[in-house]
């Protein structure tokens, strides 16, 4: 049966050898291969929270913007329509959202790939091959700010809406207001609560 080495056993026979820049260099060698292993880790769990930070202050700023303008703008939209319908007077919308708006940025990617093949004395042959990848995101200068270049926005959706009227104390008014909601947002009338003002 094969002996199986422990930890404790092998760090003994190391101290006991003679030969101290050989100990020294393992250790070394050692030390430095799980310190690259926690980089590594550490690296690629943070590549998509670098890619943010790496970002100028004025565009992260700019989407975190553009997500409220979106929820504001949706709100006041419908608010303004749910105002016409007869016997609604002022109304006021709250709505919210199931998730943030999703961004794809275009990225400048460059690849390039060489493979070099050496000949040894005895007639082997060695074949190296070398990639590189680098990859920026591309922004263009509007008005002397800085703006990413966006291929596609996925707007978030509608989680719920909440509707107060000073007119919802009449059930038919909050009907209307109920089914103009469901109809403008595609959004099932569960979703919809409407209270009186």
């Amino acid at each position: 049966m094969e002996e199986q080495i422990k930890p404790k056993h092998l760090f003994d026979t190391l101290k006991k050898t003679k030969n101290k820049p050989i100990l020294a260099f393992i250790l070394i060698f050692i030390i430095g291969f799980i310190i690259l292993s926690f980089y590594k880790v550490i690296n690629t769990s943070d590549s998509f929270k670098d890619s943010n930070e790496n970002l100028d202050p004025p565009l992260q700023q700019k989407q975190t913007i553009d997500n409220k303008s979106y929820k504001d703008e949706l709100e006041e939209k419908l608010s303004q329509i749910l105002k016409e319908i007869n016997g609604a007077g002022d109304v006021n919308v709250v709505i919210t959202l199931e998730n943030e708006e999703i961004i794809e940025p275009a990225f400048n990617v460059q690849d390039s790939s060489r493979i070099t093949e050496e000949k040894d004395n005895e007639g082997g042959i060695r074949s190296i091959t070398e990639n590189q990848n680098n990859s920026q995101l591309v922004t263009v200068k509007k008005g002397g700010n800085e703006e990413l270049v966006v291929l596609k926005k996925i707007t978030p959706d509608v989680k719920g809406v909440l509707i107060v009227a000073e007119g919802a104390c009449s059930s038919k008014v909050v009907e209307k207001l109920t089914k103009a909601t469901a109809t403008l947002l595609d959004l099932p009338v569960y979703k919809i609560q409407v209270f009186e003002k």
